[in-house]
């Protein structure tokens, strides 16, 4: 069985801006971000 390893935050970031998402605002500890078709994500941010 393969196991994951948690991914950094802000490669995470990263990686999604690529696809096109753009930050709309921080809430504590995450980060809402919305592409412009209307898909929405949330990217939690913890050390």
């Amino acid at each position: 069985m393969m196991s994951l390893r948690p991914t950094p935050a802000k490669k995470v970031i990263k990686d999604v801006t690529k696809m096109g998402f753009k930050v709309v605002r921080q809430r504590g500890s995450h980060v809402m971000m919305k592409h412009p078709d209307g898909r929405i994500t949330v990217i939690p941010v913890h050390p």
